[in-house]
């Protein structure tokens, strides 16, 4: 099956196929590939961001595991000891940083306020 997939904004492509792969032993999972030329696709910013400066770099989602964990935190800690312990706490490696630790204070406050 042919479609357009989005490759940047206001910018799609059909250079992609998807195939859905299906198991009956999990009736309610499925499994989504994308076949095709990956050096077409391109990182660009989702469409909630209205700053520039949240535009022109890529958005890497947070694993949920450190959602959950800042949630819990906040109840008894400060955001900012929170924020300090968890940067602290993970792999000064650069790409699991993006993921494993907050993006800023603003986002463990925003923990705060959903807890």
């Amino acid at each position: 099956m042919y479609f357009k997939l989005r490759v940047g904004p206001n910018e799609y492509t059909t250079e992609f196929t998807r195939v859905a792969f299906f198991n009956s032993e999990f009736p309610n999972k499925m499994l989504v590939m994308y076949d095709g030329d990956e050096s077409v696709a391109k990182y660009f910013p989702h469409g909630n961001a209205k700053h520039s400066e949240k535009t022109e770099k890529p958005f890497h989602n947070k694993k949920k595991s450190l959602l959950t964990e800042m949630k819990t935190s906040v109840i008894d800690k400060l955001p900012l000891k929170v924020n300090s312990d968890l940067i602290l706490a993970v792999p000064q490696e650069l790409r699991r940083h993006v993921v494993d630790a907050p993006r800023d204070l603003e986002q463990v406050r925003n923990a705060k306020k959903a807890s």
